[in-house]
C-alpha cells in the first residue's frame, strides 16, 4: 500500500533473518560494518528500497529481532509505520500521533531505552518487551523514528547499542531524505508532463460535444442526457488537471507573489462573495473580522483561494437552516483565521485524513464536487506561507478549520 508520502509500508519477514542464523548474529562495531551500512542504506535512490536497507541494517548494527521506520505524516500530522523487518502482522501503516510512547519520545528529540515494556500489547511497544528509539533527522528537520527492538528474555540494550543507532540514525535520515527528494522530483515532474498533455485531448472531446450538440436539432431524452454526461466526464477530468498543476505550482512556490497582505480586508471580500449564495440556499453565513488590519506577509490571491476553499466547504456541507461562522483575530503573533459550519460533523477516524490527496468523505452533500485535492492545495498554500492548519470536529455537532499565520510586524 502506498501512502501519501510516496512510499510502501514495507515488513521484511519473508527476507528476514532466519531465528537460528539470529541467535549466532553478533553485533560488530568498527569501520568496516559502518562502511558496509552506510553503502547498503545509500545503493539506491528508491524510496521502498532505502527503508529496506535501513531496517536490515539496523537489526545486523544491534543484533536485534526486529526493527522498524516511522515517518512524519505531515498531511496527517501522525508518525507512520513504513518498514520494518520481522514485525507483527497488522502493524504496517499504523500510526501513531505526535508525541505518543517511546516513539513519541525520540521523535521529540532524544533517544529512548526501554528495558522491559510495561505493556507489550500497546502499539508503540508491541514490537518487544526491550526496545531502543533514535529520531530520524536530516537537514535539521525531523523526518521520523528509528526503533529496533528484543524479546523478553535476550540481552537489554545498553549505551553501546544507543551509540550505534545514533552513529547510524542521520545516515539513515539522510538516505531517506534523498530518496523522497528524488521521488518528489520525479512524481511532480511526471505530473506537470501528464496534465499538460491532457489538455489537448480534452479539449478536442469538448469541442466535439459543443459541434454535436449544435448539429442535433431535436435530440431525444436520451441523447441529452449522454451529452450531459459527457460534458460532465469532461468538466471533472478539466477541474482535476487543474487542481494537480496548482498543487503542483504551489510546492515548487510557482509565480507566488508576496507581499502584505491584510486578512479582514480579504475575508470583508469573502463575505461579500459567498453572502448571496447563502441566502439562497437557507444558510447563514455570520462574519465576524475585527476593523483593524490582520496583516501577514503572503500571496493575496492564494490566501484568497484558501479562505473561499473553507468558506465554500462550510456552505455547502452545512444543510438548510445552518449556520457558518467565520472568525478572525491576532494573537500571540499569530493571525488566527477559523471557519465553523453546523454541518454533520467528520467522523473521528477520518479527521487525519482529510487533508490528503483524493480523500474524500462518505455521503458527501451533493452540492460538494471534486476530486479530494482542495483541502490538500488548502494546506499546502498555508505551509508556504510559514503557518498551520487543522480540523476540530464532533460529529453531529459540525466543524471548525482554523488557520494560523504569521503575524506581520508593524
Amino acid at each position: 500500500m502506498r501512502n501519501s508520502l510516496g512510499l510502501k509500508e514495507r515488513n521484511l519477514s519473508q527476507r528476514a533473518l532466519s531465528p537460528r542464523k539470529l541467535k549466532s548474529y553478533r553485533r560488530v562495531s568498527g569501520p568496516e560494518a559502518w562502511h558496509r551500512a552506510a553503502l547498503a542504506i545509500n545503493a539506491s535512490l528508491n524510496p521502498e528500497d532505502a527503508l529496506a536497507a535501513i531496517v536490515r541494517q539496523a537489526c545486523a548494527l544491534t543484533a536485534s529481532r526486529r526493527s522498524a521506520v516511522y515517518l512524519l505524516n505531515g498531511e496527517a500530522d501522525a508518525l507512520q509505520l513504513m518498514a520494518g523487518h520481522r514485525l507483527p502482522d497488522g502493524l504496517l501503516g499504523s500510526r501513531l500521533s505526535v508525541g505518543q510512547g517511546v516513539v513519541g519520545k525520540a521523535f521529540r528529540g532524544r533517544s529512548v531505552l526501554v528495558t522491559n515494556a510495561a505493556d507489550p500489547l500497546k502499539q508503540d511497544q508491541c514490537l518487544g518487551h526491550r526496545l531502543a528509539a533514535v529520531p530520524l533527522v536530516a537537514r535539521r528537520k525531523r523526518l521520523g523514528v528509528l526503533q529496533v527492538a528484543r524479546g523478553p528474555k535476550e540481552r537489554r540494550f545498553n549505551s553501546s547499542d544507543i551509540a550505534e543507532l545514533e552513529w547510524f540514525a542521520p545516515l539513515a535520515a539522510q538516505a531517506i531524505a534523498n530518496a523522497q527528494d528524488f521521488y518528489h522530483s520525479v512524481r511532480a515532474d511526471m505530473i506537470l508532463t501528464t496534465s499538460h498533455e491532457l489538455r489537448n485531448p480534452i479539449n478536442l472531446a469538448s469541442g466535439a460535444l459543443e459541434l454535436l450538440e449544435k448539429y442535433l436539432e431535436a435530440p431525444t431524452a436520451l441523447q441529452r442526457e449522454s451529452l450531459d454526461l459527457a460534458k460532465l466526464g469532461i468538466e471533472r477530468a478539466s477541474a482535476l488537471i487543474g487542481d494537480l498543476l496548482d498543487l503542483e505550482c504551489i510546492e515548487r512556490r510557482v509565480g507566488m507573489r508576496l507581499g502584505r497582505c491584510d486578512c479582514a480586508v480579504l475575508l470583508n471580500s469573502i463575505g461579500l462573495e459567498f453572502r448571496l449564495w447563502a441566502q439562497d440556499h437557507g444558510r447563514a453565513l455570520q462574519m465576524h473580522v475585527p476593523d483593524r488590519p490582520l496583516r501577514v506577509w503572503g500571496d493575496e490571491r492564494l490566501l484568497q483561494q484558501v479562505m473561499s476553499n473553507l468558506v465554500d466547504n462550510a456552505l455547502k456541507y452545512t444543510p438548510p437552516g445552518g449556520c457558518v461562522t467565520v472568525d478572525a483575530r491576532a494573537e500571540a503573533g499569530q493571525v488566527i483565521l477559523k471557519v465553523s459550519d453546523t454541518g454533520p460533523g467528520i467522523p473521528l477516524d477520518a479527521q487525519s485524513y482529510v487533508f490528503e490527496r483524493f480523500y474524500r468523505l462518505s455521503d458527501q452533500p451533493d452540492e460538494v464536487k471534486g476530486a479530494g485535492l482542495g483541502l490538500t492545495i488548502v494546506k499546502s498554500i498555508v505551509e508556504q506561507h510559514g503557518g498551520r492548519v487543522w480540523v476540530t470536529s464532533q460529529p453531529g455537532q459540525g466543524s471548525t478549520f482554523t488557520v494560523s499565520l504569521p503575524a506581520l510586524d508593524k
